[in-house]
């Protein structure tokens, strides 16, 4: 006597029609949105440490010893917005969204942008003194399906002036 009845599977039994489809509509929108989730975080990701390194790799020129066209190179401002713009791969900032000031350490005053100094201004710079680099990039989503405006990506790195020791050869 049997108590339970008890369907068993079989490989050639037939499945509902349109239920794969039916699922497949039903599981595609939240895998598309989880997908370009990832891609939208990966490029936020990607577009800050472009902008970190620029201002890192830009802060390393303007503190090296040395002279561009027998000037020194902290004085180079083109040189060091270029060392920025080298770096910008897929962050969005030109050379007008890169700041230039130099100081004498954290918490005492930063001298003007380093295009409109004046020889006055200049002298206080010296060995010792500090670069610090300002770069500024606008992030937007590649596929804005929320209403998420752009926004500022800012990195700041300062680094100390080298200078250049000479000794004595007895």
């Amino acid at each position: 006597m049997r108590i339970f009845n008890i369907k068993r599977y079989h490989p050639n039994s037939a499945k509902p029609a349109g239920q794969s489809a039916v699922e497949f509509a039903l599981v595609l929108p939240i895998l598309l949105i989880v997908l370009i989730g990832i891609l939208e975080v990966g490029h936020l990701i990607f577009v800050y440490v472009s902008v970190f390194n620029a201002s890192r790799e830009a802060a390393r020129y303007g503190s090296a010893s040395g002279t561009v066209n027998g000037d020194e190179q902290f004085r180079d401002c083109a040189g060091i917005k270029n060392a920025a713009l080298r770096l910008r791969f897929l962050a969005d900032y030109d050379a007008n969204d890169i700041t230039i000031r130099y100081d004498q350490g954290p918490g005492t005053p930063q001298s003007p942008i380093c295009e409109s100094m004046s020889t006055n201004d200049w002298s206080a710079v010296e060995q010792g003194s500090r670069v610090t680099v300002t770069i500024s990039a606008n992030f937007e989503m590649y596929m804005p399906f929320l209403p998420i405006p752009a926004f500022p990506i800012t990195s700041t790195s300062s680094r100390t002036l080298l200078g250049t020791v000479f000794l004595p050869i007895n």
